[in-house]
């Protein structure tokens, strides 16, 4: 492997310490140098007026089959992102067994992708074989783990199940797993009770790994569902992580600077409580995350037959009508919808929609959610500005995009994909100031990755995996936006992945330098 050299650079190195000028060296994958360097080099690469800094690790994404397709990774590797962890919001495709299998298969098969594992370290063996550019980490998601063992019912574990499903989760840890998500807000994770999640959550402790939750409830609910999730870590001890921290509903902005409060007293009183943050202000998921958790009991396939009934079709419109007044439907953007007759609506309200086919909100998104077979996506507007930067801000934070690698142009898709790392660079910290520069490094390498538990990434020093990005502090900024999403950021000169070029001069070149990385092996 080529021996490169970084020189003249301004490095900040991930620790949130001040910058200093200098360079660094690569070599065989490895970080061999830093300072003011005279050796000879392959490669000599003037970055006079740049920022060298870690590759910056995306601690929330959901490119779990991403790089099965396409191993470009593309949208991440323009942001400088160089590690994916995916398995977030209690969504994974391992482990998949039994009825988690059968809808696995279902909805790969319409990617074009074959089902050719079951356990979680198969389906890392085959991310290891797709040859991605990024690194991958993978959680267990809860809700795929319960899929495998209790299917798709609204009902408990029995104690055999719950037995079954710490035994398949201990052995995800064994093959490598940081860790397991959930997603309080989809079913079937939530139906999830405590005394399940702890158990769970006992096994992970275990193993070092954390519980990473997409909460039960991000609006009128904030402080509780804190108070649930921080539950978990105080009677077992896991490390928690509350994904995605937010507050929806204009009622309830400024809520997040009571959770964040609370959370920092935990953390006082020995609780490893941490959270990330995506810096926009709109959310986005399925369109059928809106209907009631009860819909979605027995899963979608059912879901979907029992809307045909009238009397199921009115208690879900009902209870649509309770949680989402007409105001409402105007901030929620239909972002993707299948081939078809209402492929039109993408990039369109549910208001709007709902005016063209003469319905009332309610019934335009069941319709849309029947249409699509349930694979019609949003983009939600319900947070602000000013929470988005205190949450942001506090030290307890750190960045995740929320979003996956994209390569393919289709749909509306949410503009985190496309421009997370760079916005925090360019908007919040330079032209806003939420942040010194090196602490927005900061909460995008060495944070994530001591979060994680890798301990020779993360951060630029010597006998550190050579992930590092370059970018110009004065340009970098992103550029997609909600209505114009398909459009790289400027400013990210060079990525560096396991001591390989994957970017250069801001243009990506076909690499695939990537590794699958393993909890306690990495």
């Amino acid at each position: 492997m080529a021996t490169i050299l970084f020189k003249n650079g301004k490095i900040v190195d991930g620790t949130g310490s001040p910058f200093f000028y200098g360079d660094v060296l690569i070599k065989d994958g490895i970080i061999k140098g830093m300072g003011k360097i005279n050796k000879k080099a392959d490669q000599v690469i003037d970055v006079q007026g740049k920022v060298i800094a870690p590759g910056f690790i995306d601690i929330h994404t959901h490119s779990d089959t991403v790089y099965l397709l396409n191993n470009l990774g593309k949208s991440k590797i323009e942001q400088g992102v160089t590690t994916e962890v995916l398995g977030n919001c209690g969504f994974a495709v391992a482990p998949a067994y039994g009825v988690a299998a059968n809808d696995l298969e279902d909805s790969l098969r319409k990617k074009g992708i074959e089902l050719s594992w079951a356990s979680f370290g198969e389906y890392l063996e085959a991310l290891e074989k797709a040859r991605p550019a990024a690194n991958l980490a993978g959680l267990v998601g809860h809700g795929t783990l319960r899929k495998s063992v209790v299917g798709n019912d609204e009902r408990e574990a029995t104690p055999q199940e719950l037995k079954e499903m710490e035994k398949i989760l201990g052995e995800c840890h064994e093959e490598g797993a940081f860790g397991f998500s959930s997603g309080l807000l989809y079913a079937p994770s939530c139906y999830g009770n405590k005394e399940e999640f702890a158990a769970l959550a006992k096994i992970t402790a275990k193993y070092g790994g954390i519980y990473a939750t997409h909460m039960r409830n991000e609006s009128d609910r904030l402080l509780e569902s804190v108070q649930e999730s921080a539950e978990v870590g105080q009677k077992t001890g896991v490390a928690v992580q509350v994904s995605h921290h937010k507050v929806g509903g204009e009622k309830n902005w400024g809520a997040v600077k009571e959770t964040l409060s609370y959370m920092q007293e935990l953390r006082q009183n020995g609780l490893d409580i941490t959270c990330d943050v995506y810096p926009y202000i709109a959310t986005s998921t399925s369109l059928s995350a809106l209907l009631p958790s009860w819909a979605h009991n027995g899963g979608t396939r059912k879901m979907l037959g029992n809307l045909k009934n009238e009397d199921f079709y009115c208690k879900v419109r009902e209870g649509l009508n309770r949680s989402e007044s007409e105001q409402e439907f105007e901030k929620i953007m239909v972002s993707f919808l299948p081939e078809g007759k209402n492929k039109k609506f993408e990039g369109q309200r549910i208001s709007e929609i709902a005016t063209e086919l003469g319905m009332h909100g309610s019934d335009a998104l069941i319709y849309l959610v029947m249409e699509s077979e349930a694979e019609a996506a949003m983009i939600r507007f319900g947070m602000c500005e000013e929470d988005v930067q205190e949450v942001l801000r506090n030290p307890l934070s750190m960045v995740g995009s929320d979003g996956s690698a994209i390569t393919d142009r289709e749909g509306r898709p949410h503009p985190r994909n496309f421009g997370t790392f760079p916005r925090v660079l360019g908007f919040y910290s330079r032209e806003q100031g939420t942040f010194t520069l090196e602490e927005a490094v900061y909460k995008m390498s060495g944070m994530p990755a001591w979060r994680l538990g890798l301990w020779k990434r993360g951060l630029l020093r010597e006998g550190f995996a050579a992930d590092i990005t370059v970018f110009d502090p004065e340009v970098v900024v992103d550029r997609s936006t909600f209505t114009e999403p398909f459009q790289s950021p400027v400013g990210i000169d060079y990525v560096m992945v396991n001591g390989e070029l994957v970017l250069i001069n801001g243009k990506q070149v076909e690499s695939f330098p990537g590794q699958i990385l393993k909890r306690g092996r990495t």
